[in-house]
């Protein structure tokens, strides 16, 4: 080899055909090293969460990572770029150094979507910066670089639209590894364990071309601590997802004798041969993978967490990542998300949301103050909205119902705000002090809760959530003066009924069941309809087991006390037995 100029090298090597003289830049995409994750055939480990860090290893066991990591990705790719995207990129280029001034410069002038890939293979502050936020799921590096994570998965998706249909490629990727790695991928061999792509990586289609990158780390490798590896890949067309494309991008590279094979993030593999090879002086630990085929068989566990919070009324890509991120408890990163949506004022439904779940944040952080601006920017939302109108078969509620409603919501608000700057002390002899004051707040929700029930048979689901969760709110706040039982128990009943008339049976189920938890405050008539109403929404979403329980449980109820549920009732859970048992069983 000689030596050219610094940011290039003559490399001489044979090929199968004949000698051949390259031009090879040392730092490429084809050097940045991937990290991958599997998952193993073993029982799941609790403690690690959906969005749980691997360490920095080619391989890392763990089943639930992968599904964040994937769940995220698919947002992403959905979550369209502000018209400040390239600019907010820019900043954080500037802000964390991750790029020098002319490079920078360069990439203001010069990027354009159609430039995607290239940009991703020549440039280093690109794909070292992309590749590294996918790894360590940094979600606002991911943010900031999606579009360009769009631009290069679009390109790389017409590329493959391109490539006949039975089209089946055999390409290769020469990598440096540890011995804990390569005693890892061994482990993932012997476990048949499914094999996880966390960044873009580069392949080649010429074996010659992988093992020329691990030339560069040969003097490396006689200490035992740096092992030669070569991955060769096979893949066919109809088992790779369009979401997640893999394409021959040589005729858009500045090297097309690499014959680069760019791989989206997100791909799944299964190891199928392990060898070691002496060659050229050295032992190449040879891993030969296969695509993994069936991608919702695989990833069941994704796609019902997709699809479970694609559920929600919310449809914004963004709002899903800060559930998701909330949901582990990555808080911070969640209300970035949600104050960032916010700043971009995309619609009312979406404000109102995201400032639900700031609350809901600040309520988990025990930050009721913070939980309480954010309630109030909600009321702003909802209550200064005008009422929708009446249903037909409803019950007429005039302007000034909701007026009084509204003072009424205002004066809740008004006393637990007050109850949250005062100590112990001071509240309790502010109680002593007020005999009424414990009166004027119970009627207070009295009055809300009656309007709540002519919200309800109004159809107006959503206004009542709004008003029903706001009172429940205000009374957790307060401190010591708690909601009477049997009232709280009424709000999580009505709160379980709406949401299930807006099939959103998660939160149905979640209040239903805190009213069952109390269900010495809950009349015998209610108990039923509610315990009913579980096993309906269980039944819907095929949980026949837990559905079954359920029914089981009140048909005990119903032998063990004979002063609750009529013939009708208890004629009702047999049917409901019979038919849950039914489901159950196989079909003859």
């Amino acid at each position: 080899a000689t030596h050219a100029a610094n940011s290039q090298v003559d490399v001489t090597y044979e090929s199968a055909a004949s000698p051949m003289k390259i031009k090879v830049i040392p730092k490429t995409a084809f050097t940045d090293p991937i990290k991958f994750s599997f998952t193993n055939n073993q029982e799941d480990n609790d403690d690690i969460g959906i969005l749980t860090e691997p360490k920095e290893r080619s391989f890392r066991q763990h089943n639930e990572n992968f599904i964040g990591r994937y769940s995220i990705f698919l947002y992403m790719l959905h979550a369209q770029p502000y018209s400040s995207s390239k600019i907010d990129l820019i900043n954080l280029l500037k802000e964390e150094d991750l790029a020098t001034s002319d490079q920078i410069k360069m990439f203001e002038d010069t990027y354009s979507p159609e430039q995607a890939i290239p940009f991703y293979t020549r440039h280093g502050f690109i794909y070292e910066n992309l590749n590294r936020a996918l790894r360590e799921l940094n979600i606002r590096h991911i943010f900031l670089f999606r579009f360009i994570l769009q631009d290069i998965c679009y390109k790389l998706r017409d590329l493959m639209s391109r490539e006949p249909d039975n089209n089946e490629l055999t390409i290769y990727r020469g990598q440096i590894s540890s011995p804990q790695e390569i005693a890892e991928l061994v482990g993932a061999y012997q476990n048949q364990s499914i094999v996880a792509v966390n960044s873009f990586f580069s392949t080649s289609k010429d074996r010659n071309i992988a093992k020329f990158f691990l030339t560069g780390a040969q003097s490396n490798l006689c200490d035992g601590t740096r092992l030669a590896t070569i991955f060769e890949i096979i893949i066919k067309k109809q088992d790779v997802s369009q979401f997640l494309p893999v394409a021959d991008i040589s005729q858009l590279s500045e090297f097309p004798e690499e014959k680069e094979v760019l791989f989206a993030p997100g791909q799944i593999f299964t190891i199928n041969k392990f060898d070691i090879i002496f060659e050229s002086g050295v032992n190449i630990y040879t891993f030969k993978m296969v695509l993994k085929t069936g991608f919702k068989e695989c990833l069941n566990q994704v796609y019902t967490k997709v699809e479970k919070i694609r559920s929600v009324q919310v449809h914004h890509p963004l709002f899903h990542i800060g559930t998701l991120l909330a949901e582990e408890k990555r808080f911070q990163e969640a209300q970035d998300l949600y104050k960032d949506l916010l700043s971009k004022d995309v619609n009312e439904d979406i404000n109102y949301a995201c400032y639900r779940q700031l609350m809901t944040i600040a309520n988990q952080q025990h930050n009721t103050h913070e939980a309480k601006l954010w309630f109030d920017k909600m009321n702003e939302i909802k209550v200064g909205k005008t009422a929708s109108p009446n249903h037909d078969d409803g019950i007429p509620i005039r302007t000034e119902d909701y007026s009084t409603l509204h003072h009424s919501m205002q004066e809740i608000q008004n006393l637990a705000g007050n109850f949250l700057s005062l100590s112990t002390h001071d509240l309790c002899q502010a109680l002593n002090n007020d005999e009424n004051l414990s009166n004027r707040f119970e009627n207070l929700n009295d009055h809300v809760y009656n309007m709540v029930l002519i919200m309800i048979k109004n159809k107006q689901y959503t206004l009542a959530i709004h008003y029903t969760e706001a009172a429940l709110f205000s009374s957790s706040i307060s401190g010591m003066i708690p909601l009477r039982p049997s009232l709280k128990v009424n709000f999580y009943i009505q709160l379980g009924y709406c949401y299930q008339e807006l099939k959103r049976n998660d939160e149905s189920l979640k209040y239903y069941k805190m009213a069952l938890e109390d269900k010495t405050h809950c009349s015998p008539d209610d108990y039923i309809r509610t315990v009913h109403c579980v096993g309906k929404i269980l039944e819907t979403t095929n949980c026949y087991e837990e559905a079954l329980h359920v029914y089981i449980q009140l048909a005990e109820d119903y032998n063990n006390d004979s002063n609750i549920g009529n013939r009708e009732q208890r004629h009702e859970v047999e049917e409901c037995i019979e038919r849950v048992m039914s489901s159950l069983l196989p079909a003859e």
